[in-house]
């Protein structure tokens, strides 16, 4: 798996699970509680290898030779909704 933090303290985990996890790294919930998870990202067809963040998206990099892209207008709007 690999691990991102981003300027807003949100930690995008890439696991074997096929998924992206975001995490709020403010809370004072422990990272393995599920309700910290505030979105997952699903797409890759196996393990996430990479991830790197822009402005407004997010780039995943996975053991199935693919690139994703991602919005992570979502995530904003979970995060501060």
């Amino acid at each position: 798996g690999c691990v991102l933090v981003d300027e807003e303290l949100r930690l995008f985990v890439g696991s074997d699970d096929h998924g992206i996890s975001v995490w709020d790294a403010k809370t004072t919930k422990r990272v393995v509680d599920s309700d910290a998870c505030v979105h997952t990202y699903k797409g890759h067809s196996d393990g996430i290898l990479s991830i790197a963040r822009g402005e407004k998206l997010l780039y995943s990099g996975g053991y199935d030779h693919t690139i994703k892209i991602w919005d992570v207008k979502e995530v904003d709007r979970r995060m501060t909704g």
